[in-house]
Order: C-alpha cells, then structure tokens, then sequence
C-alpha cells in the first residue's frame, strides 16, 4: 500500500511566516516575532489577526507611531477587534498626544467598563490637560473597581491637592505611609502638599525625612531648596539648589541660585549666578528683571534700566518690571518715562491703583490736577493721612492757590505736628502771602524740631530781613549756609 505524500509549507509562505511569529509570540519574544508578521502581511495584507499581532509587537517594542498604524489597519479590517482601542490610548499617552489619548480610552471604556487601570489612565490624561474634575470622575471610579489600590490613591490624593483638597490629599497619604513600600516618596507626596498650603516649614521637614530615608531621591532636591528659599533660608536653599544643578544645570536653578545671593546681599556671587542662568537661556526675562534689582541695590540705576529695557521687551505684560523701571526713571529725575511705565503698568494689571508713587512723579512733571485728582481719592479712604495732605498742599502752591495750600498744609501739620517739613510750608505760605508774624512762629516751631535743618534757618533769613532785623537776618543766613553750603546767601545780605 502506498501513502499519499502530505503537503509541504513552503518557508516564505505566509502560513509558515505566521506560525513563526505566533510562536515567538507566545514566548514574548516580540523583536523576533515581528519581522515574520511583517513578511506575511506583506503577502496577506487583509488579515486581520496578524495585523493586530504585529500592532502588539510594535508596541511591545516601543515602535508608537507604527503601532497606531497597525491598530487603525486593524480595526478597519475587523470593527469588532475592541482591543486596538486601549492600545491607541496607551501610545497616544506615551507620544504626549492626550486629546487623542483621550477619544480612545473612552472607546475602550464603552466596551470594558470595569476594567481599572482604562479608568485610571484616562483620569491621568485629564489632569494632563488640566481638567481635574473629570480626572477625579475617573480616579474614583478606577479605585471603585479597584479598591486599596495604592498606586489609583495615589492618583486620588494628586488630584485632591489640584483641587486644593489639601485635608483630603494629606489624609490619603498618611493613610498609605505605614504599607507602602517607597515611604520616601509618601513623605515627598505629603511634602508637595504642604508646599502647595505655602506651610513651608513643614514641607522641609518632610522633604528632609523623603531624603533621611533615600539621601538619592533627587526628585526632593528641588522643591526642598524651593521651600527654603520661601522661608528666607537662603544658605540652606544655597545647599539644595546646588546639589539640584549638579542633577540638571538649568537657567532656572541658576536663578534661583542667584536670588539667594540677592538675599544675602552678596551681589557679586549674585550677579554672577544670573549671567550663567543667562548663559543658558539668555532670553529668560525674569533674570534680567532680578539682574535690574542687584543694579539698583548697588545704587546703579543706569544699568538697572538697561537690564529692565530687555526685560520688559522680552515679557512685555510684565506690570511688576514697569513698576521697578517706573520707580527707577523717577530716581534717575526722568518723571515723564517714569509716569509712562507707571501708566503701562495699570495697564496691565488694573487692581494697581493709582497711587501716591503715581500722584508724586506727576508733582514731580508740574502736572498738578492730575496729581490732586489721585492725592483726592487717597485721602477719601484716609482722611488722616498727613503726608498725603502734605503732597496737595505742594500741588496748590504749584498752581499758585495759596489759600488751598496753606489749609493743606496745616491739615497735615495737625495730623503730624513734629513734622518739621510740614511747619516750613506753612511758614513759607505765610511768608508769600506777607504775613511774616505768623511765618516766624511756624519757622521757629520747626527749628526746634530740628536744629540743623539749613532749610528752615534760610527761610528765616528772608522772613527777618522782610521785618527789618537785618543782623539777625545774617546770622539765620550763616547758619543756614553752614549746614548746607549749596545754599546761595543773597546779595543785599552779603
């Protein structure tokens, strides 16, 4: 009897190329199962099972793009494969490309609604494009399905801190710290809320005991130099942001660096740390601003401006880099660019009201209503504002109405009757108006406030000359010039 002879499988037929793959599939060998999905679908492009085989290769290999290429093929070949759904969610995550992430983990949910983990990365993606309360929906329902889990309560208590549930984040953690296995990151987690309620001492604390427990854990570095720095504890801060640098060298940490040296008044080391920061991101406008504030420490307000002029381009809604340039301006006796950055400023940030700074620079540029206007309303919220009286009364005289400005002016003086400035513009609003009876009595109040004050020994001068004790006149004049000898001594004195 003779046997039929049985078929042979050919080597580079699909069938053959399918069954290699399938078996070094099912050893999880997927680099070397993949080329042979490859070969057959190259010759059997309609099948839909090797598709999806290959699509899970690609992504085992981490190949993102070409398995959601593979996973569309595949659903396009067979609309009941659900499982291509998760696969998408899951690369479109890794790709950083959440929207579309999103779209397929609730795909992927309509067919497997009990499945945690779906719940759970599609929670994740929500809070990666900043909308938590739909991450919270999800979390919940992830950890409804899957309860104790720790790494989902995790999710939960990072989402309560989002939401500034800082009670609530905390009390999860604790509840984690005795079982989970990483205590440092637990104490780190309990840090960050801490930190987040602006409870800075009791962040480094925990940041401390995270780095007792793993003196590596590096992800504490950072924030616990931060929380130090926001105590003022600037040589601590020094430590930790060092340490961080060596981990990453970045213009911000270089910053940072920087602003401690500020608060220690080491400008050197400061400005130093800022032109590295520089170095590494040199259109970084926030260091040029803190660059602006060493300059101007150090009483150089010329190169103060130059770095603010850069700052403020680079970051022109910046309202704080106007108000310093405003303030610098005015110190440099540029008032008009000082009123504009000023007005730049409300600008942008309208809750700056108008304030006394503005209503000064304004006196300052002889613009003297729109000076009262601003000193009005300050004083419609306090009445008993000496210094503020003070300033309408410099306005009033500035516009030549004497009577507004003597009253101003002794508003002021009875609100802060020591005041000596406030004693001389009286006096001299009594000297202008001829009434030298009464400017001698303020004059002589003010100077026995202060004995040395040239101005009010010159303004004496005059008012005994205008009474016609000329000796007396020379001697309040020579005092006068000898506290201050910028002062001129007039002609029909000398």
């Amino acid at each position: 009897m003779y046997c039929k002879a049985a078929a042979t499988i050919e080597p580079n037929q699909p069938t053959y190329q399918k069954a290699l793959g399938y078996t070094y599939f099912a050893i999880q060998d997927f680099a070397t199962a993949l080329p042979y999905f490859e070969s057959a679908l190259r010759q059997e492009p309609t099948d839909d099972s090797c598709q999806y085989s290959a699509a899970i290769c690609y992504y085992k290999t981490k190949q993102y793009l070409r398995c959601i290429d593979a996973m569309n093929a595949t659903v396009l070949l067979n609309p009941k494969q659900i499982g291509v759904y998760k696969y998408l969610g899951t690369c479109h995550y890794l790709l950083k490309n959440y929207d579309e992430a999103i779209e397929n983990y609730k795909k992927s949910i309509l067919f497997y609604p009990d499945e945690a983990d779906i719940h759970q990365l599609l929670g994740i993606c929500y809070e990666l494009t900043n909308q938590p309360y739909e991450a919270s929906r999800q979390f919940n329902k992830a950890l409804a399905l899957s309860p104790n889990n720790p790494d989902i309560e995790i999710n939960v208590a990072e989402n309560k801190l989002k939401l500034n549930e800082f009670d609530e984040a905390r009390r999860i953690y604790f509840h984690l710290l005795p079982t989970y296995e990483s205590k440092e990151a637990i104490y780190y987690y309990i840090a960050n809320v801490y930190y987040n309620e602006k409870k800075y001492d009791s962040a480094t604390i925990c940041y401390q005991q995270a780095l007792t427990i793993a003196p590596d854990y590096t992800a504490a570095y950072l924030p616990l130099a931060t929380a130090y720095y926001a105590t003022k504890n600037f040589v601590s801060a020094i430590e930790w942001f060092t340490k961080a640098q060596r981990q990453t060298n970045t213009s911000a940490i270089n910053n940072y660096l920087g602003l401690c040296y500020y608060g220690l008044n080491n400008a050197v080391k400061a400005i130093d740390y800022f032109n590295q920061a520089l170095s590494i991101d040199k259109n970084n406008a926030i260091v040029y601003y803190n660059l602006a504030k060493v300059y101007n420490m150090l009483d150089q307000p010329q190169k103060a401006i130059s770095y603010l002029d850069i700052s403020t381009r680079l970051l022109p809604q910046d309202a704080d880099g106007l108000l310093l340039l405003a303030k610098l301006h005015a110190k440099t006796g540029d008032s008009k660019e000082a009123i504009n950055n000023y007005l730049e400023a409300i600008t942008i940030r309208p809750s700056i009201s108008p304030s006394k700074a503005l209503a000064d620079l304004y006196t300052e540029d002889h613009q003297y209503d729109k000076a009262l206007n601003i000193y009005r309303a300050l004083i419609s919220l306090d009445s008993n504002n000496a210094a503020l009286q003070y300033r309408m009364g410099v306005c009033y005289e500035g516009n030549k109405l004497w009577t507004n400005a003597l009253e101003s002016y002794l508003t002021a003086m009875r609100n802060n009757p020591t005041e000596k400035l406030y004693l001389y513009a009286v006096a001299n609003i009594y000297f202008q108006q001829g009434d030298t009876k009464n400017a001698l009595l303020y004059i002589e109040q003010a100077m026995q406030h202060d004995s040395t004050f040239a101005k009010g020994y010159y303004l004496m001068g005059y008012i005994k000359y205008k009474m016609g004790k000329t000796k007396e006149a020379k001697e309040a004049f020579a005092n006068a010039y000898g506290f201050d000898t910028q002062l001129q001594i007039p002609d029909f004195i000398k």
